[in-house]
């Protein structure tokens, strides 16, 4: 009398399953289209900026050609010459950005050799030079001062993704200290990369709460990039860890395999 029961059982464990693998299905083949529209999306605004570079771009040089038909004016020169150079920057900025979105976009990255220091040292100035232009910050690689020379560390890593990866992190520690160590090390297979300041510090527990719980997240937020720099290291095999205590600064390590 018991098997009617148990056929009956099997029969609503397998509808069970069978819709949970339909419902997993469903979600994977939403998951694909999410991807794939946005991928449509970020090829629309890689041909917009294209357009717009190469708009800017022209217009400069009609200015330029105009100007060899006026008297010679040492002020305008001077003036078309600054526009050409943003010009030029803002073409230059505008192709990163523009890979940057094709290695966020891609499955994987696609690493190649190179030597760190020069990578990282753009990344220091760039911010010390714009973003935290009026704070006066002092930044060391290696115990030593930001211009000494380092022996190379090369190793393969992705350039426009490593340069967001590295930025996100220095920016929040520019954000809370002045003083930032920076240390290039390799270790078991791993390059690592230590950021060290003399901020305020984190609360890491909380930290990591709000990192794995979704919410919605302000523009300017630094867990924004924090959220961003996990999702390059997911997809280039990296590793972030997290030291801190109040008032004693905040350690983030980056590691990046060899």
């Amino acid at each position: 009398m018991e098997w009617p029961g148990i056929t009956t059982t099997g029969l609503l464990y397998g509808a069970a399953l069978g819709y949970f693998l339909f419902r997993l299905q469903e979600q994977r083949q939403r998951l694909r289209t999410l991807h794939r529209e946005f991928e449509l999306q970020v090829a629309a605004l890689r041909h917009h900026y294209k357009n717009l570079a190469i708009g800017i771009s022209g217009f400069s040089n009609r200015i330029k050609r105009k100007l060899g038909d006026l008297p010679e004016c040492e002020a305008l020169e001077r003036d078309m010459l600054v526009l050409d150079d943003a010009s030029h920057r803002l073409s230059q900025t505008l192709g990163e950005e523009l890979q940057f979105l094709k290695a966020l976009t891609s499955d994987s990255l696609n690493p190649a050799p190179g030597d760190i220091y020069p990578l990282l040292k753009y990344a220091i100035r760039d911010l010390m030079s714009l973003r935290f232009k009026e704070k006066d910050l002092r930044v060391e690689i290696n115990g030593q001062p930001l211009e000494a020379e380092q022996e190379p560390m090369i190793f393969p890593f992705e350039p426009y993704s490593m340069e967001v990866t590295l930025q996100n992190i220095l920016s929040n520690a520019m954000k809370y200290a002045d003083y930032i160590q920076v240390g290039v090390a390799q270790e078991g297979g791993m390059v690592q990369i230590e950021v060290r300041d003399n901020g305020p510090g984190v609360e890491v527990d909380r930290l990591k709460q709000d990192l794995l719980t979704p919410r919605e997240r302000k523009p300017e937020s630094s867990h924004l990039g924090l959220e961003v720099t996990l999702h390059l290291l997911e997809k280039c095999g990296g590793r972030l860890s997290v030291w801190s205590e109040p008032g004693a600064g905040a350690v983030f390590t980056l590691q990046f395999p060899t």
